[in-house]
């Protein structure tokens, strides 16, 4: 449903774009790069770092910002061409709206007087996942096994963070049709970015003609044949094309298509070997129309799991329908797999399913063979008819105990997915607040800046809109961020800060609305603020906290004068961490509940900690909103930590307010009072266990842990 009754005031997560050129005197219909101006001693061009038929890339020299880029310019002898310099600056235009932490960064679009076009974007020092898989093939030759760095686990998890990208650009309406190992970098901290959105499109915009495209740009002939990204009614390298992709049927193609990419890619790194393989294009193409992959085995004979080979096969099937629907459940099937459950693509039968249960309670399963057995002996002769029908009993006591089980891992997996999600709302926010510092102070302040401790500090101290909000029992403020100084801080020394970070309140507050609607359309400007206002979200408070000894908050709010960012749990618990950590819950000074904090450590370009952004999820939204499960033999839910305490509970689909009762600091929540339960949870991540007449089943939020 779409609400027309108010339009917003701001672009919603459509791509937007702008293609046009001046062209000695002569405009490209619709576009203009006027406003695109380059300081013309700004970046020092230092060693070429690739080139092709189009343009070529060079490492630089901000002067500006002191740090390295990597500068990509068209060629002279190119950009007096309109297609191909429309082509040029809609990659750039493209991959700069993609805001993703596992999508390359665009820094700036820029043009010469000359009229020569360059974008920069972030210098990546790594390797691509193809150099990567010829590391493992070569381990193998020499060795016999991949090395820690080079195993399938590892680039398992570098595979996975592509998928969560390449998902987050389908659901932004842009498919990239040119993935491939050799367009994916590994940076040196395991920091993962897809790359080279040459020619990406927007599934809404009608497909352009290429035939000038063609005729202009040849392939690079440093890669292999079957590697070269082809132009023209087949776009594309060849080796890693969806069959509709190598058929011509641009229009028609979606996420599907970048997905049949995907199931190429794993398929090399477990095969260490291309899936397609051919003497000659033609040979190749034909193939790929057929989807007729090589045989999935490795070449040093290791063994693949069913399961592993079952996603492969089901995300390259030759027709999109057979297909996962979409990346993420492609890559949930992935993530089921590595946790050694179940997958989509290959549903256990009841024998598999009693075989992963045995092996999963090895214990629990000897006994119950000892009793089977012992059963057998006292039971012949008389008693066959007797114990078949125990038997039967059994298997479908145990079937719906399996069927249970699988619903409620699934369910985990379901809130699992949506804390990641909220963990890439906030990467989005400290990447963009980390560019903002990085990029330059403005020569005048035009935002105002608003100060904590009461909104004391300022001849007009209270932002506009400054109102009492009936979820927070306090005034905050939505259109504005709200500064806040730690105690001995110096009031000059932070003037950057001011001036930077002031325009990102409206950042904020889509990242908030985003944490309750990841997918649909951003509602209207006032049902945003409403949804604020009323406690509508998962998340209650979004906080920057600087090493300097300044924090920004959104909502904006007051804290009191003696508040020190820097000594709070939820700072401290991110120093010298490398990713986002969940805190401990904690009650909200503001009476809202019960909050549980991630925490994510901010590092300059020299990898320096500078400060750490923090997100409050209230556990009552996660308890009415992502707890329940729908079921008839459920009858409660119960959310536990470590030490078996209960955070939440929901008893038949309801939640039950938690007491909440501070011990000095630390809150003391009620213990959950079985024991054997608590010892089998604390020992296995999921499974069921009987405890007088009822039957527990649990499973552990990995996110969490």
């Amino acid at each position: 449903m779409t609400d027309n009754s108010q339009p917003t005031d701001e672009p919603d997560d459509a791509i937007e774009l702008t293609l046009s050129t001046q062209i000695e005197g002569q405009a490209a219909p619709g576009t203009e790069l006027s406003s695109f101006q380059l300081a013309a001693e700004r970046y020092q061009l230092l060693q070429t770092l690739g080139a092709g038929a189009m343009g070529e890339v060079l490492a630089a020299q901000d002067q500006n910002l002191r740090r390295k880029v990597a500068y990509k310019q068209i060629h002279a002898q190119m950009a007096v061409h309109p297609e191909v310099l429309s082509r040029f600056v809609k990659e750039a235009q493209i991959t700069a709206q993609l805001g993703h932490p596992n999508i390359i960064p665009i820094y700036d679009l820029e043009t010469h007087a000359d009229g020569k076009t360059a974008y920069t974007m972030k210098l990546i020092q790594g390797k691509t996942l193809k150099e990567l898989i010829q590391a493992a093939r070569e381990d193998f030759e020499h060795a016999g096994q991949a090395r820690p760095e080079h195993s399938l686990e590892t680039l398992l998890g570098y595979f996975l963070k592509v998928c969560d990208a390449m998902h987050y650009a389908h659901v932004r309406g842009v498919i990239h049709r040119d993935l491939k190992p050799a367009n994916l970098m590994v940076g040196p901290y395991g920091e993962v970015y897809v790359m080279d959105w040459g020619i990406a499109r927007l599934i809404s915009e009608p497909e352009a003609s290429h035939e000038n495209l063609v005729r202009l740009i040849e392939p690079d002939q440093t890669q292999p044949l079957f590697e070269q990204t082809q132009m023209g009614k087949i776009l594309g390298t060849p080796r890693y094309m969806s069959p509709q992709q190598a058929a011509g049927k641009n229009e028609a193609l979606d996420g599907r298509s970048d997905l049949f990419a995907l199931g190429l890619i794993l398929f090399e790194m477990v095969c260490l070997k291309p899936a397609f393989q051919a003497s000659d294009q033609l040979s190749l193409l034909k193939k790929v129309l057929k989807a007729e992959k090589e045989t999935l085995v490795h070449p040093y004979r290791q063994p693949i799991a069913p399961e592993l080979a079952a996603i492969i096969h089901k995300a390259t099937a030759r027709k999109p329908e057979a297909r996962y629907r979409h990346v993420a459940e492609m890559a949930d099937d992935l993530r089921r797999y590595l946790r050694g459950e179940a997958v989509l693509a290959r549903p256990d039968n009841l024998r598999q399913k009693l075989q992963r249960w045995m092996g999963q309670h090895p214990v629990l399963s000897l006994g119950l063979l000892t009793l089977v057995l012992v059963s057998g002996v006292l039971a012949i002769g008389g008693a066959l008819l007797t114990r078949q029908q125990a038997i039967e009993t059994t298997r479908w006591r145990e079937q719906q105990t399996y069927d249970l089980l699988n619903q409620m891992l699934a369910h985990t997996q379901s809130i699992d997915s949506r804390l990641i999600y909220l963990e890439g709302l906030l990467r989005g926010i400290g990447s963009q607040a980390l560019d903002a510092l990085e990029a330059g102070a403005p020569q005048v302040q035009t935002q105002p800046v608003y100060h904590s401790a009461g909104f004391r500090l300022q001849p007009s101290p209270y932002p506009p809109d400054l109102a009492r909000a009936p979820a927070y029992q306090a005034p905050i403020s939505l259109d504005q961020l709200v500064f806040h100084r730690a105690p001995g801080t110096d009031w000059q020394a932070l003037q950057p800060f001011y001036q930077k970070l002031s325009h990102l309140a409206p950042v904020m507050r889509r990242a908030a609305i985003r944490s309750a609607l990841p997918e649909s359309p951003l509602p209207t400007l006032a049902r945003q603020k409403a949804m604020i206002q009323q406690g509508e979200l998962p998340l209650v408070w979004l906080n920057l906290g600087w090493e300097a000894g300044l924090m920004v908050t959104y909502p904006g709010s007051a804290y009191q004068p003696a508040y020190d960012p820097r000594l709070r749990p939820w700072y401290r618990v991110a120093r010298n961490q490398r990713g986002p950590v969940w805190g401990k819950p904690y009650p909200d000074a503001q009476g809202q509940g019960l909050l549980l904090t991630c925490s994510l450590p901010l590092y300059d370009q020299q990898q320096r900690f500078v400060g750490v952004g923090a997100l409050d999820l209230l556990l009552d939204y996660m308890a009415q909103h992502w707890l329940p499960m729908e079921h008839p033999a459920v009858t409660g839910i119960y959310l536990l930590n470590q030490a078996g305490q209960v955070v939440s509970t929901l008893r038949d689909q309801k939640p039950i307010p938690q007491p909440l009762k501070l011990n000095g600091d630390t809150l003391a929540l009620a213990d959950f009072g079985k024991a054997d339960v608590i010892k089998g949870v604390q020992q296995r991540s999921s499974g069921y266990l009987n405890s007088g007449k009822q039957r527990y089943f649990f499973a552990r939020l990995e996110t969490l842990q």
